[in-house]
């Protein structure tokens, strides 16, 4: 780390005297982790110290190492949300439901213990694995020390969560939502049941109204299609109800069906598709977020079906009155919820599109290079103006991020002292005496 930091600043002292359009970093950093593995019938774990280069990916780093002496599966996506992520795995070859399971909690072990996620689902070839019938969906059991599966089983029972997804006021994301209680098991019904009776943030997310349950309106069975694929049938009850439930949520209708589909998907073993009937008929086509019409095969809706619609929720902060920041939540897409441009400029008011020409992640460092069209405006701004918009991007960056000190740049050259008196020649920190 003192080699990157000394490398930087040289890297800042000799282009803030040149005419240089970037600075490239071209070192990595040392991320010293907590890996689970599988050794024979035990989870162990073991400190690493894991040469990262800038801007990489921690939690598929972290997977592909829990995976190093794994023979049957390989990692072929990562799903990430606020509290859950998502683990796409592809069998490779055949293997005991047993070593399945190891490896299902090595991973999430492995991912929980160094602070990624709250929760993790894993999905198989695209379904829910399962040990002596339990799902292994929302593994939420932390442990520090090598376990047994028998005993990480068992805690898994005591403290397994259900990951619902619920559509945004946008109507362009469905988001994942941790159910707060722990020990749940819910069959097909019971997912129903609880479906919307989860903690959300009504800022960014939607869901029907009291007097709509889902229990009430959609009769839910399984049934195994031709190819052998179990699926999920939601029979309407209801379809003038339904209706009135849609006009007063003002939640679009491909973002209900894409609910069902990831939330049925993500915690019913087996299960990957969804069939819904209206007046007695399945659904075979329906408008998509851009309002284009799109055929149903089989009338059966996957989780593919609706590939790049999910969304994760990030928070940002904004003027408020005299030298507050206020804290807003923002839904971006989740393959750009830690992408540290894509963060700021959505999520900081005071940040346009193209203010940030770059930005460097090094750890729990960032470097962050804006435009000489952002620096023009912020020279004429009050030390408290400049405060608030400066510290606006410091803090949002350490709440979505945990960056822990900033060094901004001007067009890639080493920022100074603004005429208000703002010094930006070393790095800042968060400031939440500006208030939350």
């Amino acid at each position: 780390m003192k080699r990157l930091i000394l490398l930087s600043l040289c890297f800042l002292f000799v282009f803030s005297f040149c005419k240089a359009e970037r600075i490239s970093f071209s070192d990595g950093y040392v991320l010293q982790a907590s890996i689970y593995r599988v050794d024979g019938d035990l989870i162990s774990s073991s400190k690493m110290s894991l040469q990262l280069r800038n801007n990489e990916s921690t939690a598929r780093s972290l997977i592909e190492e829990a995976l190093k002496n794994c023979s049957f599966l390989r990692l072929s996506g990562i799903e990430c949300g606020n509290q859950v992520y998502t683990v796409l795995l592809a069998k490779t070859a055949a293997a005991s439901e047993d070593k399945i399971a190891l490896f299902s909690f090595a991973i999430a072990q492995t991912l929980m213990n160094n602070n990624v996620c709250e929760g993790v689902n894993l999905l198989i070839d695209g379904v829910c694995p399962e040990i002596d019938g339990i799902p292994l969906n929302t593994i939420c059991a932390k442990f520090t020390n090598s376990l047994t599966l028998s005993s990480a089983v068992e805690q898994h029972i005591k403290t397994r969560r259900t990951t619902f997804y619920l559509p945004d006021s946008s109507g362009k994301y469905i988001v994942a939502v941790l159910s707060s209680e722990s020990g749940e098991d819910f069959k097909y019904s019971g997912l129903l049941k609880k479906y919307g009776h989860v903690t959300f943030d009504t800022s960014v997310l939607r869901w029907f109204p009291a007097g709509y349950d889902l229990y009430d309106l959609f009769a839910v069975s399984s049934e195994y299609n031709s190819s052998g694929r179990k699926v999920i049938y939601l029979k309407c009850r209801d379809s003038s109800k339904l209706d009135e439930a849609f006009k007063a949520s003002k939640i679009e209708k491909w973002q209900f069906l894409a609910a069902l589909c990831y939330t049925f998907n993500d915690n019913c073993p087996g299960t990957e598709r969804v069939k819904v009937f209206i007046d007695d008929n399945p659904v075979a086509a329906l408008p998509t977020y851009n309002g284009a019409i799109v055929n149903v095969e089989n009338s059966e809706m996957s989780r593919l079906f609706f590939s790049g619609r999910l969304g994760a929720i990030r928070r940002g902060y904004e003027n408020g009155s005299r030298e507050t920041l206020v804290q807003k939540s923002i839904v971006l897409p989740c393959q750009s919820m830690n992408d540290p441009v894509r963060i700021i400029e959505t999520c900081v008011p005071d940040v346009n599109a193209g203010d940030v020409l770059d930005a460097y992640i090094s750890g729990q460092e960032a470097y962050i290079s804006l435009s000489n069209r952002f620096y023009t405006k912020t020279k004429s701004l009050s030390l408290t103006q400049a405060h608030k918009v400066y510290y606006a991007i410091v803090n949002t960056l350490y709440e979505n991020l945990g960056i822990r000190r900033v060094m901004f740049l001007h067009d890639s050259q080493l920022a100074g002292v603004l005429s208000c008196g703002l010094d930006l020649s070393n790095f800042l920190y968060p400031d939440f005496g500006l208030g939350s």
